[in-house]
């Protein structure tokens, strides 16, 4: 049996807001994410996340937006991951 300390509940960084700027001469796209604790509401001491700066190659930049939004699709389709 689980004591009281333990929990399946965690504090995740989630994104709630992002800025992107780039650069056609590096090939590059930076994009700060602005993240919170995803319990937030939820509890009364959320965890504080720092801002990260994040920088891709428009490559790689493009394979993930085809993958968000195949993922997008998915949850609004009511699908979970398998």
């Amino acid at each position: 049996m689980k004591n009281k300390q333990d929990t399946t509940i965690v504090h995740i960084p989630e994104l709630s807001d992002f800025r992107t700027i780039y650069s056609a001469t590096g090939g590059l796209i930076l994009v700060d994410l602005i993240m919170k604790d995803s319990l937030e509401g939820c509890i009364s001491h959320p965890q504080t996340f720092p801002e990260l700066q994040l920088g891709m190659r428009t490559d790689i930049a493009r394979e993930l937006a085809v993958d968000l939004l195949r993922c997008v699709e998915e949850v609004e389709a009511g699908r979970h991951h398998p």
